[in-house]
């Protein structure tokens, strides 16, 4: 309201006229000297940005937590929407509402014109066709407290979030931006991309209702539960580092949900995952790099089948290490040895997909997407019992640039060592170099002091399979994480 007088499509407006406009501000400026505005981009030079509405995760709803009663849910009021809701949303409704179950919206005067709207000359900011509504089968239902938004969208597969032409046009956020992400719901929002993108990071373009709604809104059809989907990982699994537990864990959950997920290769005993070679009824392919953008299985002759196969569309890459970037040094870590191979690196990615994705809330590089691929499992947990412990403290993971990390913890524990019970540390590196260290030119990264180790007592022991990681960490009292500098430097979440 502090702004000029502004008219959307000779639709929506902030003020009836000047005289209401200049009483606004003046009564603003008459209370204080500095005035805010939730949003980013404020219109006036003399408000103060505030992004007074965000995302609080004590209202988050768990997943699956609520049953579903509606495919489609829109919660807010009939207040300026009526045009965008009749316009665009409802013909991409009715375009699949034979493959919907329930429609519904919730709040204000979806049901009824109120009586006063005539004599406060408010006929176009609450618009209405009920026989329409009827026809699509679509029910209401009165507005709920505030307490009870995130609960209310959690009964539907998808919410859909409207905002006033007005707001759209001064980039007002408001309380819904976070609500429903807060809720079990696939959100979706009537907004332009670009302003998605700058309040949702990159993932918001896909999330934006703009354009072809139709388009967007059947891509995401809830009705549609009957065709299972099927993701093929390529990767370069081990049998005792890497991301095998947290593979196995998506193919676990995939597998509940009536999906599938497979790593390309042939079966290998010694690494237990899901494998197969069969690309084609991919849904999508899954380039996983972590140490090497090369194949474990196959040669490029492969790789060019692969992409053969699946369009590049359906093909994504998460950079799980953070080397699709400019070389980064930090305490002697780095993710590129120089710059030709960052730029190697970053041809390949480029060459297989558009989407690449990295483990991190804030990737460096703009067109990175943010993808916490490394995630909790539920399944994993172990019961907590401090009475038998035989270590005090074990470290599970190879000594690749962590021996300054694990320096300071040992340098922590030294002066009441002889208080503190067995110490282990488990993995490549700790007790002699890796075979494969002087090949790479990376003794470097492997350094650790293997005499200081042994002067602490601290039990030296060869790396476990992936399946038993979560057993040895149950082992100890406590365990560090140690992190990569690099790592810590791009904010990249960890395996463990």
């Amino acid at each position: 309201m502090y702004n000029p007088v502004i008219a959307v499509d000779m639709y929506d407006r902030n003020h009836q006229d000047e005289h209401a406009r200049a009483w606004w501000v003046g009564r603003c400026d008459a209370l204080a000297d500095k005035i805010l505005q939730p949003t980013l981009e404020p219109l006036n030079p003399a408000v103060l940005p505030v992004p007074f509405y965000g995302y609080d995760p004590t209202l988050r709803v768990e997943p699956r937590a609520h049953d579903k009663c509606f495919d489609i849910m829109h919660v807010g009021h009939n207040w300026w929407r009526w045009r965008e809701i009749s316009t665009l949303l409802l013909p991409a409704i009715e375009s699949i509402r034979p493959k919907l179950d329930g429609i519904c919206f919730v709040g204000l005067w979806w049901d009824v014109i109120p009586p006063w709207v005539r004599e406060l000359n408010l006929e176009l900011a609450i618009e209405l066709n009920v026989d329409r509504f009827k026809q699509l089968g679509i029910q209401t239902r009165p507005a709920v407290p505030f307490t009870e938004v995130v609960t209310a969208m959690s009964e539907a597969r998808i919410n859909i979030m409207t905002q006033r032409p007005l707001f759209r046009r001064l980039k007002l956020l408001t309380a819904k931006y976070f609500e429903i992400f807060c809720a079990d719901t696939i959100p979706l929002v009537m907004l332009d991309p670009d302003q998605a993108e700058s309040v949702y990071g990159p993932a918001g373009r896909e999330l934006a209702l703009h354009g072809n709604v139709w388009s967007t809104l059947f891509s995401r059809d809830p009705g549609d539960r009957s065709t299972p989907m099927r993701l093929v990982f390529v990767c370069w699994p081990f049998e005792d580092q890497g991301s095998g537990n947290i593979i196995q864990g998506y193919t676990d959950a995939a597998k509940a949900a009536g999906h599938e997920i497979v790593v390309y290769a042939c079966p290998n005993e010694r690494i237990p995952l899901n494998y197969s070679l069969e690309v084609r009824s991919a849904d999508a392919l899954v380039f996983l790099f972590e140490w090497t953008t090369r194949q474990y299985y196959g040669d490029r002759l492969d790789l060019a089948r692969l992409v053969g196969k699946v369009p590049r569309a359906r093909r994504i890459v998460i950079d799980g290490d953070g080397n699709y970037n400019d070389p980064i040094t930090v305490d002697g870590d780095a993710n590129h040895r120089d710059e030709d191979a960052s730029r190697r690196w970053r041809e390949v990615c480029d060459s297989i997909s558009d989407k690449i994705c990295q483990p991190t809330l804030h990737p460096i590089l703009p067109n990175v997407r943010p993808f916490l691929f490394y995630a909790y499992n539920p399944a994993w947990e172990q019961p907590l019992e401090f009475g038998a412990k035989e270590f005090t403290m074990i470290y599970l993971g190879n000594s690749k640039y962590r021996w300054r990390s694990m320096e300071r913890v040992l340098q922590a524990i030294e002066p009441v060592r002889h208080d503190v019970g067995r110490i282990g540390v488990v993995g490549h590196g700790w007790d002699e170099m890796p075979s494969w260290a002087a090949e790479l030119q990376m003794e470097q990264a492997y350094f650790a002091d293997i005499a200081y180790l042994r002067k602490l007592d601290v039990d030296l022991m060869p790396p476990v399979p992936f399946k038993d990681v979560i057993a040895w960490m149950s082992k100890a009292t406590f365990n560090p994480v140690l992190t990569r500098p690099t790592f810590g430097y791009m904010g990249l979440a960890l395996r463990l």
